[in-house]
């Protein structure tokens, strides 16, 4: 992932980038209220990194580590797909982008495409086309919005199961 958005960055390419910004507005709120609850020592003035999010991840008891650790995702942007910047806040790396799951994300193909385009490959004609300039932008927002959609659809299925299992439980 990383060293394939960096080969796209190093050309001069179109990519389409994942991107994981600090957490802002509310979910800043909500992160300091965590490391609250967890006793831990206030954000430092640098405010968040990922070096930052890590120490707090290595400073919880190890039995505490994985709720830890699911309460900060929770705390944290929502990733997004776009071809303006670069870089992982949460992984701290320059570059990345989803690469390794053409089959299943339309992004991944996409950076394939492009990928097999710097690289002219035989047969490239037959694989298909990249969307160039505002329509690649326009698929990173559409992109981004269906997994949102696609998130959500998953949580209402989980919260039906979950009151069907429990229906039997309920008493009136």
């Amino acid at each position: 992932n990383y060293a394939v958005d960096k080969e796209l960055a190093n050309a001069g390419s179109p990519f389409v980038a994942r991107l994981h910004h600090n957490p802002e507005g509310q979910k800043l709120v909500k992160l300091k209220a965590l490391i609250v609850e967890y006793g831990l020592r206030p954000i430092p003035k640098g405010g968040v990194t990922p070096e930052v999010l890590e120490n707090y991840v290595l400073a919880v008891a190890k039995e505490k580590r994985d709720a830890f650790k699911d309460a900060l995702l929770a705390t944290s942007e929502k990733a997004v797909y776009s071809c303006e910047e670069r870089g992982h806040a949460g992984l701290a790396l320059p570059y990345y982008a989803h690469f390794t799951s053409p089959i299943r994300r339309y992004a991944d193909l996409l950076v394939h495409r492009l990928l097999y385009t710097l690289h002219k490959f035989p047969g490239w004609e037959t694989i298909g086309i990249v969307p160039e300039g505002a329509k690649l932008i326009e698929a990173c927002a559409h992109i981004s919005e269906s997994e949102k959609t696609a998130q959500k659809a998953c949580r209402t299925v989980d919260d039906q199961l979950t009151a069907c299992f429990y229906k039997p439980q309920v008493k009136n």
